[in-house]
């Protein structure tokens, strides 16, 4: 599924990286558009979905988020992984 989220800063750059959809924070009118776009045009909503499931699946798997956190610790303690 596409992701669709209030533009706040904690979502922006996430959602700009996915290529989802933003609309501003209390604005149901704005919201309503983009989903009335995603029904209208299942095609769009479906690649966006994919390039948004790619991403998350590339930067939060479980051997992604620990090397991370591996790497952290090693700069924490002055070493290297």
């Amino acid at each position: 599924l596409p992701v669709v989220a209030s533009d706040i800063p904690e979502n922006r750059e996430l959602v700009d990286e996915c290529g989802g959809f933003l609309f501003p924070l209390g604005d149901a009118a704005a919201l309503r558009q983009i989903l009335q776009r995603l029904v209208t045009d299942p095609g769009m909503a479906r690649e966006a979905g994919r390039r948004s499931r790619e991403m998350v699946t590339e930067r939060f798997s479980w051997d992604h988020v620990a090397a991370e956190t591996e790497r952290f610790y090693f700069s924490l303690v002055g070493g290297s992984s």
